[in-house]
């Protein structure tokens, strides 16, 4: 996991990122962060432009830091009037770059890739509300039944993120149905899905969500590219994400695009981790609404149940919880609305102020907070100093405000 933030107003950009990543060896295997890695990375030799990466440091084993540097050699001393053009390019050629795996590589991602998909179906069908609360085994056995017709109806209802790359999928689904399925037949013993859910239901599952929701199933990076084009003045960031090779094409999802219009306006963006950067620039934090939905929906519920004891009320759907967990998301919904309408424009009309040393100051607080959030509520340890922080304007460039040493600085060292 990682922290970034990127703070952009009228006068510059500020980048600031952690130094955790991502690691996981294998499927079942637990997730793992390491420190150290460089996520702030710039684009262009002679342009002032910066990539960002959070989530996962590599590409299907190759390291993005690389590939964004041959980028940059590639690109050389060629400029684009805007960032847009750049963002373009760049995934262009990202996408290009499947001569860098061979066809026994792409082969053994896609095994992988199915191997977590079998995981995360066995997992989803396991945790349904209804299977947990089972108290016997033909309620089980049943609620097992009707998740895994649930799940098969959302996978074949959505729609395809991955559309160039389904033929492979399918067609090596089919090629290599004899070895996947000792690997669905073990998540199926695992989770305790025998009778309703069969090896073979558990690999059709599994080829769905490879092709349906490639996000969820790959390791995942988020990459950010921000600066100025040749005609832009003011700044402008822009985010994709990428789960690799899905199938034998790689995965590449365009996300926000913001940029300042104008003297007086300012954005706030955080990427992965920002429970305590948005407890800051918004007022409230996802983890705050989970406790809140936690007490709510149970202490509401029993109300009711005692109510209707009493014979008070008697117009209620079947499936109480149900209605009562949707009018309190409607309830906090509408109340982080309200945070959001007075909290967010003073926050972005505090940071439209700022001078360029005071937006990489606030980017750095930003990200130790974080970090020392995740440190007293989380183990996992996946946010982790040290912090980079970078500024660029639009004359003077890129900027290090604070960059990590590989080595101790010597006199007599040459690197």
């Amino acid at each position: 996991m990682t922290a970034e933030i990127c703070l952009m107003n009228s006068r510059a950009i500020a980048l600031a990122a952690d130094s955790a990543v991502t690691i996981r060896s294998a499927p079942g295997a637990p997730t793992q962060y390491t420190r150290g890695a460089n996520k702030i990375i710039q684009l262009s030799k002679t342009e002032p432009i910066a990539a960002m990466i959070n989530g996962s440091d590599q590409l299907n084993g190759i390291p993005w830091e690389l590939l964004i540097k041959e980028y940059r050699s590639w690109l050389d001393s060629r400029c684009y009037d805007t960032l847009a053009e750049y963002a373009d390019e760049f995934i262009r050629y990202i996408e290009g770059r499947t001569d860098l795996y061979s066809a026994a590589d792409i082969e053994w991602i896609a095994r992988d890739n199915m191997q977590r998909a079998m995981e995360l179906s066995a997992q989803t069908i396991a945790k349904n509300n209804e299977v947990v609360a089972a108290r016997d085994q033909k309620s089980r056995s049943d609620a097992l039944q009707a998740a895994k017709d649930e799940l098969l109806a959302s996978l074949s209802a959505s729609a395809a993120q991955m559309p160039n790359g389904g033929k492979f999928v399918h067609d090596y689904v089919d090629r290599e149905m004899h070895s996947l399925t000792p690997f669905a037949t073990s998540w199926v013993q695992q989770w305790g899905l025998s009778g309703p859910v069969s090896p073979r239901d558990l690999v059709e599952l599994a080829r769905l969500q490879v092709i349906k929701n490639p996000e969820r199933v790959a390791l995942t990076t988020g990459i950010v590219l921000a600066g100025y084009g040749r005609k832009e003045l003011f700044p402008t960031c822009i985010e994709h994400t990428s789960s690799g090779f899905i199938g034998d094409k790689i995965h590449v999802r365009a996300g926000r695009r913001l940029s300042v219009s104008r003297g007086g306006e300012a954005f706030i963006l955080t990427f992965a981790m920002n429970e305590a950067m948005r407890a800051i620039t918004v007022g409230v934090t996802d983890q705050l609404l989970q406790v809140i939905e936690s007490l709510f929906v149970p202490a509401i519920d029993n109300m009711i149940s005692e109510l209707q004891g009493m014979g008070h009320l008697t117009s209620l759907p079947d499936n109480k919880r149900d209605y009562i967990f949707r009018h309190v998301r409607a309830t906090t919904d509408a109340w982080i609305k309200n945070l959001q309408a007075s909290r967010v424009p003073q926050t972005r009309q505090a940071v439209s102020t700022l001078s360029v040393e005071e937006l990489a100051e606030m980017a750095e607080t930003l990200i130790h907070l974080e970090a020392l959030n995740e440190r007293i509520t989380g183990p996992s340890r996946s946010v982790s100093a040290p912090v980079d922080v970078a500024i660029i304007t639009k004359h003077e460039g890129l900027r290090w405000v604070k960059r990590k040493q590989f080595f101790d600085a010597s006199p007599t060292q040459s690197l």
